[in-house]
């Protein structure tokens, strides 16, 4: 059987500080928020670091899991470099 190619993962942003603002890929889509803490849980768990992001572009304030390999700086111009 033919080996399965693997997707490179590049880290856009190597050292996220929290309580900027960066721009994450989550559900299909990019949206913007706030990078509140560290989830230690996910990062034991994955193998690679995890951050929870909160965003409250719709009245109410939603909090999301983002792995390290989905955060930019600025918005991608297209939606196929995730």
């Amino acid at each position: 059987m033919a080996k399965k190619k693997t997707k490179l993962e590049i880290i856009h942003v190597k050292k996220p500080i929290i309580g900027e603002t960066y721009y994450f890929y989550f559900a299909g889509g990019w949206d913007i928020g706030t990078l509140d803490c560290t989830a230690d849980k996910l990062t034991e768990s994955y193998g690679h670091r995890w951050f929870t992001f909160v965003n409250g572009n719709y009245g109410r304030q939603m909090r999301y899991p983002v792995s390290i390999y989905n955060i930019r700086k600025e918005k991608p111009k297209k939606e196929s470099n995730v």
